[in-house]
């Protein structure tokens, strides 16, 4: 009978993990191309096309994890490169992190736990975003999760299938982003704490297969620029301005987080009364402190770690969200006062009722180049060349203006040539052009401050045509348009 009993839950798990994906699916593919690709998406889509050996070579320069472009690799080669199929990948990894947050919470803490968790991530304005994003963020939070709920099951029992699989999505962790490693470093940390010789050995085994994994596959550049620490250019230390801001935009905002705040504080002074004490001590736990480590803890480390190099940004540490949205669940969780329980559950489901509301469905993206291509298009005559400004923008002005010279990896940049567009920089790049054999200029322009450099460039142009036009009506691209 029990064992009946077991199998009869575990199909009801599964059923509910199968319908809280489809309805994520449903829900998540709503407006998802509203905006156009940016150009970190088409970055990535690009660079997929190459041979299967070169790609990891890509992440070197990249300094990015190559996992995503290999998964791109395949799903491109599968469903096309349009917005819908590529951003669908997004949104598949998205909701099937919503199934394991459910699965995860139930199994390891309780079905308070996982109702709650899986509210607030439902009704997550980052995580929306990142489900429309083409990029690897998504994978992240499903492998983070898979990753803590075989970590969690070695903790009960002996798992051959979970030693593996946690050396395995480990690997596939830190080969989709390098800082996720904070993740396995936790795991090391609270399996060293609480110390238990057959918990340790699994694990033991399981870090040895995702050693011999990245010693395999990551290459001796990609390593000497890890512990180098090389710093990124566009990052600069935070200040406590964009901490805070960091963390309201996890809660959709400063008036959700406070609340949040106060809700927490007051169940955290309810058990220090005599009566829900013991409780309090439940709290203290390898999980407990595996999920608050994964959350607040990663948080604090990558911004107290930029005060020596520059680490800390949202996207950084967008994968504490699930990790955030389960440890509230798990202290309402603890509750034993059913009224008190049944309240604080019912107020939380109207944060995220108001937290629903707050979801930016259209998920804007920083630059228009699809309904910017649309103009330049119509601009352009026989006699028109076209200046991409700069090298960075090539790829995404492609995929909007030919994806024929888009999808021509090794050509690309000769079938430009032919069709008279070119990138350029800076003046220097514009000595190379004969302006005598065209009537009409167009330039493109982003990632472009304002100043001497970009003034002496446009002078340079216009210096060869009567006229000079611009239009600033799409979002993060400037077209002007010189003519005779």
């Amino acid at each position: 009978m029990t064992l009946f009993k077991d199998i009869s839950q575990q199909t009801k798990l599964v059923a509910v993990f199968l319908l809280i994906v489809l309805i994520h699916i449903i829900f998540k593919s709503y407006q998802l191309t509203y905006s156009g690709f940016w150009y970190d998406e088409t970055f990535g889509l690009f660079y997929s096309q190459q041979d299967w050996g070169l790609i990891k070579h890509t992440s070197e320069w990249d300094i990015n994890a190559p996992l995503y472009y290999y998964f791109l690799w395949i799903w491109r080669n599968l469903f096309g490169i349009s917005e819908f199929a590529i951003r669908f990948s997004s949104v598949l990894f998205s909701s099937l992190a919503a199934g394991m947050i459910y699965i995860f919470s139930t199994k390891y803490f309780n079905k308070t736990t996982a109702f709650i968790a899986l509210l607030i991530y439902t009704s997550s304005n980052e995580m929306f975003f990142y489900a429309h994003e083409a990029r690897c963020y998504s994978i992240i939070f499903f492998l983070t999760i898979c990753s803590s709920y075989f970590y969690f099951n070695l903790l009960t029992k002996k798992s051959i299938s979970s030693v593996i699989l946690l050396g395995v999505i480990n690997f596939l962790l830190v080969y989709a982003n390098y800082l996720t490693g904070l993740v396995l470093a936790i795991q090391v940390l609270l399996t060293l704490c609480f110390f238990n010789k057959p918990f340790a050995k699994q694990i033991g085994i399981a870090f040895l297969i995702t050693f011999l994994l990245a010693f395999w596959r990551f290459s001796k550049k990609t390593i000497l620029l890890l512990l180098n620490g090389k710093k990124v250019f566009w990052l600069a230390k935070p200040t406590f301005y964009d901490l805070k801001n960091v963390v309201y935009d996890f809660f959709n905002g400063k008036e959700i987080f406070f609340v949040y705040l106060f809700i927490l504080t007051a169940l955290l002074i309810i058990f220090f009364t005599n009566k829900q004490r013991s409780y309090l001590k439940e709290l203290i736990t390898i999980k407990s402190l595996y999920i608050l480590l994964c959350s607040v803890g990663v948080i604090l480390f990558l911004f107290a770690a930029s005060t020596i190099t520059p680490l800390f940004t949202k996207r950084y540490a967008v994968y504490t969200i699930p990790f955030i949205c389960v440890l509230i669940g798990l202290i309402v969780g603890k509750i034993i006062n059913t009224k008190l329980k049944y309240i604080t559950t019912g107020v939380i489901c109207l944060i995220s009722v108001y937290s629903f509301s707050k979801i930016d469905f259209r998920t804007l993206k920083p630059m228009n180049y699809r309904d910017a291509m649309v103009f330049t298009k119509k601009e352009k005559n026989p006699n028109t060349a076209i200046l991409v400004e700069s090298r960075d923008m090539r790829d995404l002005f492609n995929y909007y203006y030919d994806r024929t010279i888009f999808s021509d990896l090794k050509n690309m940049n000769a079938k430009m040539s032919e069709n008279s567009i070119y990138v350029i920089s800076n003046t220097e790049d514009l000595k190379g052009i004969d302006f005598t054999k065209y009537n009409k200029i167009i330039l493109t322009q982003s990632f472009v401050l304002a100043g001497p450099e970009n003034d002496n460039l446009l002078k340079t142009i216009s210096a060869h045509y009567k006229t000079q036009t611009s239009n600033t009506n799409y979002t993060g691209v400037t077209i002007f348009v010189f003519s005779n």
